[in-house]
């Protein structure tokens, strides 16, 4: 049987009492909230990771609930309409008002009925690439999953679901068609929603690149579900820190697939971004630039695992010196005007 979300599906689950607790937060949500228990939440939220993931997890379903079409419900449709053929009793409709209104007893109650599944949920299966290696990966779906350098991927798929979280670096993801599954790929405050198709996702802690390669994805507001962006091959959408984001109508798709070559092309990016990218290859040898030189743009290409040539490029081009130290790390920093 198919489940909707980890937020209702385990919320009877010890090991999930974070889940629970956003979920208590959203049913005293309402007309009557006052400035005090607002402050309580965002206290909560902010005062571990784990609470703000939960949070933002609960959102996104809530979100789904605005929109019909939305794929994840197709496998709870198909199963009402089995029901419905087979005469059975007609199970409850959960709504978001069913669930704020009724708190969270009435989304116990509706799994129950058998609308949501209240059972332990597959671990979530990590995959790395070692500092300075890439690596690829068979999922169990079929899908091809790519890792950059010191990138990771968390997956969980269940019958009604396929969710990964790419917590850092970049990956590219070649989806297996299952348009009952769809493949949800979180990065940040966003979802990247296909069913079969290509894109690559470069996180870098802060920003996000997603760039399509082929079919179409949605990116949606991982807190509300909303839609932010549809794309087409050749688009790409930058995801900001603060969850605003930017369409690209024609990404650059040869920079954003270098990596797999083993290059890395820089066009008009910051000095800073660039030394932390080549820095990726070369964990044990750091390259660090100092806040003053960090807005210097470079652009070239660059082979990722050779980070004295980068060095000895910017050092020429560009109004900066390098300090190598006993470690093996550089120091870059703008160069001091000489003595008259």
């Amino acid at each position: 049987m198919n489940s909707l979300h980890p937020v209702f599906r385990d919320i009877g689950a010890a090991e999930d009492a974070t889940d629970a607790a956003a979920a208590l937060w959203l049913a005293r949500d309402g007309a009557g909230w006052s400035p005090a228990e607002e402050a309580a939440l965002q206290a909560w939220i902010a005062g571990d990771a784990a609470h703000a993931e939960a949070w933002a997890g609960i959102g996104e379903v809530m979100g789904l609930f605005d929109d019909p079409s939305a794929p994840e419900l197709v496998p709870l449709r198909d199963q009402a309409l089995r029901a419905a053929g087979s005469g059975a009793r007609r199970p409850p409709v959960l709504t978001r008002r069913r669930l704020i209104g009724g708190g969270v007893g009435a989304g116990l109650a509706a799994a129950a009925a058998g609308l949501v599944v209240l059972q332990p949920q597959p671990a979530w299966r990590i995959y790395r690439a070692e500092p300075g290696a890439r690596r690829s990966v068979a999922l169990a779906d079929g899908s091809q999953l790519t890792l950059d350098a010191g990138a990771e991927v968390r997956a969980r798929f269940t019958d009604g679901r396929r969710d990964l979280i790419l917590t850092t670096g970049q990956a590219r993801f070649e989806v297996a068609k299952d348009p009952r599954r769809p493949f949800a790929v979180a990065v940040g405050d966003h979802l990247v929603v296909a069913t079969g198709t290509a894109f690559n996702i470069e996180h870098d802690g802060h920003d996000a690149m997603v760039t399509l390669l082929e079919g179409r994805v949605e990116v949606r507001a991982r807190r509300t579900g909303q839609v932010a962006a549809r794309l087409r091959p050749g688009q790409g959408y930058r995801l900001a820190g603060g969850g605003e984001g930017v369409l690209i109508p024609q990404a650059d798709v040869k920079q954003a697939l270098a990596w797999t070559d083993g290059q890395l092309i820089f066009q008009d990016e910051r000095l800073e971004t660039a030394a932390r990218r080549v820095s990726r290859y070369s964990p044990q040898r750091p390259i660090r630039v100092s806040p003053e030189a960090g807005d210097l743009r470079v652009s070239g290409v660059f082979a990722a695992d050779d980070a004295d040539a980068f060095v000895e490029a910017v050092s020429l081009y560009l109004p900066v010196a390098a300090t190598r130290r006993p470690d093996g790390s550089v120091d870059l920093a703008l160069r001091r005007a000489a003595a008259p």
